[in-house]
């Protein structure tokens, strides 16, 4: 092939890309990947990256050695699962998750007022039907698009102040209240 030739082709590319039809094709190709992917299952190995912090944070929680941070862990967990079961994956289960929760609350208003994460007898076992629950969710295989969904809705209820550690501050100030 000739060296002019090959530059003809070269320049054909570069005026091919600028124009406004080919960049639609592509955006219309690369949306039309978007949506496929979204329908995929999650991989194992994101189940497994999902999964890990929730786990270990239980665990050190039952072990009593526990730092916030864990307790932050189980929060999202919490409302990860409950996005879910309201989405329909699960929706049975949504009071053993909403005592999961109030769980978390607890611990964290305890956490405010003594400065040391732990869980009651009755807590602990609501923090492990919760962890049963979330992967049993994950599971069942939902999709990627209805992860994204259910993070965008939990980012969605964040900035509205819809989350356990505002209702964890709530708790806090009405024992405030109450001793005042």
């Amino acid at each position: 092939m000739s060296r002019a030739l090959i530059r003809r082709q070269e320049r054909d590319a570069r005026q091919l890309a600028k124009s406004k039809s080919f960049r639609r094709e592509v955006a219309k190709q690369v949306q039309q990947a978007k949506q496929e992917a979204a329908k995929q299952p999650m991989a194992g190995e994101q189940i497994t990256d999902l999964m890990i912090y929730a786990v270990q944070a239980v665990a050190a929680i039952g072990a009593g050695d526990a730092a916030e941070a864990d307790l932050h862990n189980i929060a999202c967990m919490g409302n990860v699962s409950l996005v879910l079961a309201e989405q329909g994956l699960g929706a049975e289960l949504l009071d053993d998750i909403r005592a999961g929760q109030d769980a978390v609350v607890s611990m964290m208003a305890r956490h405010e007022r003594v400065g040391r994460v732990g869980a009651s007898g009755p807590e602990l076992v609501a923090l492990r039907r919760l962890l049963e629950i979330h992967e049993a969710q994950l599971e069942a295989g939902p999709t990627r698009g209805e992860m994204v969904a259910a993070l965008n809705e939990i980012r969605r209820r964040m900035s509205t102040g819809q989350v356990l550690n505002t209702a964890a501050e709530d708790e806090r100030r009405k024992a405030e209240r109450e001793a005042a």
